[in-house]
């Protein structure tokens, strides 16, 4: 396994297992439905992803953010805390920025950086 070098900033997420369990066999992509315009970092820093917490922490291994840029939360050989579900040993989960709104709209540079 290996971290993309796509990503541009890193903070690495207390909320997560290590290691995974397994191999990826997959990718999840999940919409951050707070607004569409934010940069990756803003994400990967909401108290959320930096303070351990067991029962409501979160984590993702990469965020997309409005403006393009790419953040990493967690290593790839680790799981990240995307859902609740033992499925996260098995994929690389991706936040996009997106509206707060259904349906959730991406703008164009954050899903141009996402099928890059």
């Amino acid at each position: 396994m290996s971290d993309s070098p796509l990503a541009t900033y890193a903070r690495w997420s207390p909320n997560c297992t290590r290691p995974r369990r397994g191999t990826i066999k997959g990718v999840a992509i999940h919409c951050t439905a707070g607004g569409r315009d934010p940069p990756a970092r803003r994400t990967v820093d909401l108290a959320r992803f930096t303070t351990y917490d067991r029962q409501h922490g979160a984590s993702c291994h990469y965020v997309v953010g409005g403006d393009g840029s790419i953040a990493q939360a967690c290593r790839e050989a680790d799981r990240a805390w995307c859902t609740t579900d033992p499925i996260d040993h098995d994929i690389v989960t991706i936040e996009v920025a997106s509206d707060a709104q259904a349906p959730n709209g991406v703008n164009d540079a954050a899903l141009d950086t996402l099928l890059d």
